[in-house]
This record gives structure tokens, C-alpha cells and sequence, in this order.
């Protein structure tokens, strides 16, 4: 990674990325990927062992697909229950639960005019908890996220938005 970055260079200026730069992007990496990756494993855990039922899938499925054997990426991707329960984890308890942007052009929305240069809060928690795009939002639900149920959903709850 440190590599990459101390190459990476400005297409428009070509200058390489200053050296401040550089430490916030490893700090941002160091700190806030393995923030966010932690609360997901904690909540996924939290979940399992307060439902039997969904631990008593995930390992069944882990035992099918690996048996005593150490994980190879085909026999992860074979995960299909626990692919699901780290969707469901991460609709439930999004890693950000707010995210801010800024339109680049004149905007509508719903009426209400956005000028250029507006600052935007999405409430992804709300989104990820609301009863026009979620069933039982405010259950967790691992199942929701069955490929056979893909047909039900809307493109709000399709899987590749988590992606």
C-alpha cells in the first residue's frame, strides 16, 4: 500500500503525492479500515451468538463448504448463508451511518431546489431501516438476503448496492 501511494501521482500536474498526503491515506487506511471492519465482525458475532439458529446455519454451511480443510477464496465464495449474514449485518449496523456529499450541478429533488456546491446528508441508517424499501426493517433478518429472493427486491435493497 505504501508503495502505491508514494507512486501514485497527479495525472493533471504530475507531481507525486505530498508526503502529508500520503500519511493521511495510511492513517485513514490503518485506522478506519480496520475501525470498520472490526464493527461489522463485532455485530455479526453479537448476532450469532444471540441466535442459535443463524450460528447453527453459518457453521453447518462452513462445515459443507471446508470441512476440516484451511479457507481457499473458492471455498469462501461458496459461503452463500454467511455472505448473507455480513450483508445483513452491514444493512443493520452501517459502518457509516451518515454520509456527506456535494452536487456538482443545479439540482432537483422533490421540488426542492439544489443549488451547485450544496451539502448533502444521506442517512444511510435511516435508508437501511425503512419500511418502503425493507420488510421488518427493524429485524435482523439474514434470509433477506437470499439470491433466490432477488426478483422481490426493489434497487434500493439489491445486494450489488452493498457491494
Amino acid at each position: 500500500m505504501l508503495d502505491i501511494l508514494l507512486d501514485h501521482y497527479d495525472e493533471k500536474t504530475g507531481s507525486l503525492m505530498p508526503d502529508e498526503t500520503v500519511r493521511d491515506e495510511l492513517t485513514t487506511m490503518m485506522i478506519a479500515g480496520r475501525e470498520t471492519s472490526m464493527q461489522a465482525l463485532s455485530w455479526a458475532i453479537y448476532h450469532l451468538a444471540k441466535n442459535k439458529e443463524i450460528l447453527f446455519k453459518v457453521r453447518a454451511e462452513s462445515n459443507v463448504a471446508m470441512g476440516d480443510n484451511f479457507p481457499t477464496y473458492q471455498t469462501i465464495s461458496k459461503l452463500v448463508y454467511t455472505r448473507q449474514l455480513i450483508y445483513e449485518t452491514l444493512r443493520f449496523y452501517p459502518p457509516l451511518w451518515m454520509l456527506a456529499r456535494k452536487n456538482n450541478e443545479d439540482d432537483n429533488l422533490n421540488g426542492f431546489h439544489l443549488p451547485a456546491g450544496s451539502r448533502i446528508l444521506i442517512n444511510v441508517y435511516g435508508l437501511h431501516r425503512h419500511p418502503t424499501y425493507w420488510d421488518n426493517p427493524d429485524i435482523f433478518d439474514p434470509d433477506r438476503f437470499d439470491p433466490s429472493f432477488d426478483e422481490k427486491k426493489t434497487e434500493f435493497t439489491a445486494k450489488e448496492q452493498f457491494i
